[in-house]
């Protein structure tokens, strides 16, 4: 059954970005969104454009990974490829 809070989402303001340090790229906003059950981190940037020197947000948005796998470690790795 689907969740009540599906085909929606948040952002929030990033306050991470305004501090020292911070990469000036890191999106304006952050959140997530749920659609058809699946999450999704969701980013915004405001930006002008160039034509029209109107604001606007664009939007990105990524899947959250799902049954998250650590890499090997590189001696696990070389472990396997051994024929013992």
């Amino acid at each position: 059954m689907p969740s009540k809070y599906d085909m929606s989402g948040s952002l929030f303001k990033n306050e991470e970005k305004n501090k020292e340090g911070a990469n000036p790229n890191w999106a304006d906003y952050k959140g997530s969104i749920t659609i058809n059950g699946v999450e999704y981190w969701l980013s915004g940037w405001m930006k002008i454009g160039q034509n029209t020197g109107k604001k606007f947000m664009s939007l990105s948005v990524k899947e959250k990974e799902r049954g998250f796998k650590p890499k090997p470690k590189q001696a696990d790795a070389i472990k396997d490829d051994l024929p013992w």
